[in-house]
């Protein structure tokens, strides 16, 4: 249907040498076998990823050479899936000092109760601060202070965190973040995001 798209088509074969091409053409899905003996069997699962809500159907049909075409409909109802995703922020502090280093961390839970896809967290910094390092390694970006984080998929109960150090500098520092999922729908966007505020005071030495 023009309502999915394709993930995944493969040929199982039981007890036949099938061979099997797969070629597609304006949503069509064709398995061409060389052969298939008789009390033989083949496999072939194909995996579709819906792309809207609503009602639609496949249309399957086997044919071969001196043999009536079969055909079977296989109609599917997609409903909406949605989750709750959930970030808290914790470690900053209220007040810091000029040039102190400051780590929070995000978290970042899915209540529930379907799978959240495509997820990630952007955490916007202060634009008087120094990003020091940030945890783990490997799956972030970083654009004029913004900081992605690509978490991918979390499912039902599912939490993952990530740690940010900053230098920060005097006057007032507000750290933000926020998490979506590109696929799924969020049922309680009031948790997706976070801000704390640091007052940061001048450095002054000891006299």
């Amino acid at each position: 249907p023009s309502t999915a798209t394709l993930v995944s088509a493969t040929n199982v074969p039981s007890s036949a040498v099938v061979t099997t091409i797969t070629t597609t053409n304006s949503g069509r899905l064709t398995f061409a076998m060389s052969q298939l003996p008789g009390n033989t069997s083949a496999t072939i699962t194909i995996e579709l990823k819906p792309t809207r809500t609503g009602s639609f159907v496949n249309t399957i049909t086997t044919s071969a050479n001196g043999f009536t075409p079969v055909i079977r409909e296989l109609p599917a109802t997609v409903s909406q899936v949605k989750t709750d995703l959930a970030l808290t922020v914790a470690g900053l502090p209220s007040v810091a000092i000029a040039n102190d280093y400051v780590t929070y961390t995000a978290s970042v839970k899915n209540n529930g109760p379907g799978t959240a896809s495509n997820v990630t967290v952007t955490s916007i910094l202060p634009t008087n601060t120094t990003l020091i390092a940030v945890s783990p390694t490997g799956h972030h970006t970083i654009t004029n202070g913004t900081i992605t984080f690509s978490i991918g998929t979390l499912t039902n109960g599912q939490t993952t965190q990530f740690s940010v150090t900053t230098s920060v500098s005097a006057g007032t520092n507000a750290f933000s973040s926020s998490v979506k999922s590109g696929d799924t729908s969020d049922s309680n966007v009031a948790n997706d995001a976070a801000t704390t505020t640091i007052n940061v005071t001048p450095y002054r030495p000891a006299e």
